[in-house]
This record gives C-alpha cells, sequence and structure tokens, in this order.
C-alpha cells in the first residue's frame, strides 16, 4: 500500500498541471490591439498554426475554444498559407465599430506588397485583445500556393 501513494500523487500532480494549461499551450489572447495583429503575423509568416490559434477569437472567446481542432486548423492553415510574408508593417489602429480596432497591415514578400485590413476586438472577460477578422482579397493572389479563400471571419 505504501507505495501506490507515490504514485496516486504523481498522476493526480500530472493531472492537475494538464489542466492548468491554456488549449494551445499558451496564453489566449495579447496585451494590445496592435500586438495582437503582430503576433497573428508573426505566427502566419512561421506557419505556426498553435501561435496564431493563442491570438485569433473575438470579444466573447478565442477561436480554439468555440471551433472543432480539425476546423480551427484548417482554416488557420488556409489563413497562413495566404498571409505568407518576408515582413510586415501595421499602421496606427483607428476606432472601429464596439469597441473593436481596425488595423492596415503592409506585408511583403520579394518585390510584392499587399495591405491586408485586420479587425481585433477586446475579450469581455481578460480584457486581452484578439484577431477577429481578416480581409483576405487584398492578398489572395500575393502567395504562389494558390487556393486561398477570399474572406476569413469568426
Amino acid at each position: 500500500m505504501r507505495r501506490m501513494i507515490p504514485w496516486a500523487v504523481l498522476l493526480v500532480l500530472v493531472f492537475v498541471g494538464a489542466c492548468r494549461r491554456s488549449p494551445g499551450g499558451s496564453a489566449a489572447g495579447a496585451n494590445s490591439s496592435q500586438e495582437a495583429v503582430m503576433q497573428f503575423l508573426d505566427a502566419a509568416r512561421a506557419q505556426d498554426i498553435q501561435a496564431m490559434s493563442a491570438v485569433w477569437g473575438d470579444a466573447e472567446a478565442p477561436a480554439r475554444d468555440r471551433l472543432d481542432r480539425q476546423e480551427l486548423e484548417r482554416r488557420l492553415i488556409i489563413i497562413a498559407r495566404t498571409l505568407c510574408h518576408d515582413s510586415a508593417t501595421i499602421a496606427a489602429p483607428t476606432s472601429g465599430e464596439g469597441g473593436r480596432m481596425l488595423h492596415r497591415a503592409d506585408i511583403t514578400k520579394g518585390d510584392r506588397t499587399a495591405t491586408v485590413p485586420f479587425t481585433t476586438a477586446r475579450n469581455r472577460r481578460t480584457g486581452q485583445w484578439f484577431v477577429e477578422d481578416i480581409d483576405l482579397r487584398p492578398a489572395r493572389d500575393f502567395c504562389s500556393t494558390g487556393g486561398s479563400p477570399t474572406r476569413r471571419s469568426l
């Protein structure tokens, strides 16, 4: 009986540790609207869909908490392929409807540049910022991977 106690304690600690992590392995959201867009673009450049999922959501919840994992990954892979870039510059945000912030990001790949509009929203519960909407039309033919959607919204 004495030998079972340490194993039971170990299993409980492992279980508790696993439950404390956020679904994507990192904290959800960003501290500012601009930071959410930059983190999203950096993750897209790295083709890191888990990092993208950490800052994709809306005022209610991160997208990874609402979407089926397979659907979330499929959408983020398409977005990452559409937003391929070497560098990005984000203009100062403007106020949008319902407390949202509107950003214009200039993404550059080689000698091509596209201006992509982003909308961010602040989560009502946590105060963190998320990329809520991206108008992918300006970047539709930007990368040679093809097959991207014309618009992605939650």
